[in-house]
């Protein structure tokens, strides 16, 4: 295997008998790269910080004592609520709040404005949910990132009042259930008692 060696003197001629195009080149990237900065508007970033924070069950508390938690449950219930704070029920009433319409009367896009100026990560190794949202101006970003967080607490808030009256209503139709299937459980005793002429003193007392 042959041996490659550059000769820094060579090179150095090399560059020196290219220098005005050398030169000339990076004075257009640089003309270029200004002339974008003129012409190319600001874009502003506002960042919040959410702590995830999920209600457990009594089984799930145990459950976590014992195998000393589950990162992949937490992870999932990270991106469940990064989907939830970027859905339509907390984002369309951000675009009507924030952006301006275009010449034919119309807002910018949900699923648009969702890829151009919001971005959901966790922060580092924590239940921390970072919210960058970005807008036209300083206080347009503020203002989309504040109503975002906001519609995100208020649609956890709906969200936890579904779950409870869901349950509420299971526990109530399974209670009504429950007594049926007693009330029915002790006919059939009684009508066993009676054919095999079993009595109880104690119950006949009652």
């Amino acid at each position: 295997m042959e041996e490659i060696t550059i000769d820094l003197k060579d090179l150095f001629q090399v560059v020196m008998d290219h220098k005005k195009k050398i030169a000339a080149i990076t004075a257009a990237f640089m003309i270029a790269g200004g002339a974008y900065l003129c012409i190319a508007s600001p874009v502003y970033q506002s960042t919040s910080l959410l702590r995830i924070k999920q209600d457990k069950g009594l089984g799930d508390s145990i459950m976590s004592k014992v195998s000393g938690g589950n990162t992949l449950d937490d992870k999932q219930r990270m991106m469940t609520d990064a989907e939830i704070l970027k859905s339509r029920n907390v984002v369309l009433p951000v675009i009507a709040a924030t952006e301006e319409k275009d010449e034919d009367g119309k807002l910018p896009d949900y699923e648009g404005y969702v890829k151009k100026h919001i971005v959901t990560k966790p922060y580092k190794d924590t239940e921390i949910l970072e919210v960058d949202v970005t807008g036209k101006d300083p206080e347009t970003a503020q203002r989309a990132n504040n109503l975002i967080i906001k519609g995100f607490m208020n649609r956890l808030t709906e969200l936890s009042h579904d779950e409870q009256k869901r349950t509420r209503e299971f526990l109530e139709q399974r209670l009504g259930a429950s007594k049926e299937e007693l009330g029915n459980a002790e006919d059939k005793l009684q009508q066993y008692q009676s054919a095999n002429k079993m009595y109880s003193t104690d119950d006949q007392m009652k």
